[in-house]
């Protein structure tokens, strides 16, 4: 069957019924991208938020949870500060993508990226060194596997949705240092900025909430 030219599908695609196009501007599909983004980043907050209520829920147990943990490990504030730099980073590729620097837009991607890999590998890090604290509290009070996994669930949950924002963002990357990317087409960047800044505020809620509990 013959492959249909990549201009038709381009006006298939942004077509609805009929001759009726979709969104007449680049500003109506970056408004509809974006609320499509506030509303997933929305279900994506209802799920840490009944995360956290559920460990708060276990912790005003005072019989079920040990006191006494060890400490939040060092990893665990290193990868904070990556995740923030991180998002300061993008934001700032978001800029240069409105002003067609290009340049710059590559410089900001690929620090992102790299910011992004060294975050997990520093949970990495801190989960092998909490997990070697707490272990000697377990064997002595299996109580104390509560307080693991509630650190486990809030931190694993996290690291999974970071570990799925860095496949776009990978992609993003790519393109723009391959020099497929357009300028003025800045929908994705400010797409994945949305995405990569919430998980940012989620994670400082989550650390609140480890500092509460541990």
């Amino acid at each position: 069957m013959p492959s249909l030219p990549a201009a038709t599908i381009t006006e298939m695609t942004d077509r609805g019924h009929g001759d009726r196009l979709v969104y007449d501007t680049e500003r109506e599909r970056f408004g509809a991208g974006r609320f499509g983004m506030i509303l997933f980043l929305g279900s994506v907050a209802i799920l840490f938020i009944a995360t956290i209520l559920a460990v708060l829920a276990i912790r005003l147990d005072d019989n079920a949870w040990p006191l006494e943990l060890p400490p939040m490990p060092i990893a665990v504030w290193v990868s904070t500060g990556l995740l923030l730099i991180s998002s300061l980073t993008l934001q700032w590729g978001v800029a240069a993508s409105r002003h067609d620097s290009v340049g710059t837009v590559r410089i900001t991607m690929l620090l992102t990226l790299a910011l992004g890999i060294g975050f997990l590998i520093s949970q990495t890090i801190g989960w092998f060194d909490w997990n070697a604290a707490i272990q000697a509290m377990i064997d002595r009070d299996e109580a104390a596997g509560l307080a693991a996994t509630g650190f486990h669930v809030l931190t694993g949950i996290h690291a999974l949705h970071v570990l799925g924002g860095l496949i776009p963002l990978t992609v993003i990357t790519f393109v723009v240092l391959l020099g497929a990317w357009e300028a003025g087409r800045s929908r994705g960047i400010h797409y994945m900025a949305m995405y990569w800044h919430f998980l940012g505020i989620i994670w400082l809620a989550l650390l609140v909430t480890l500092l509460l509990v541990l």
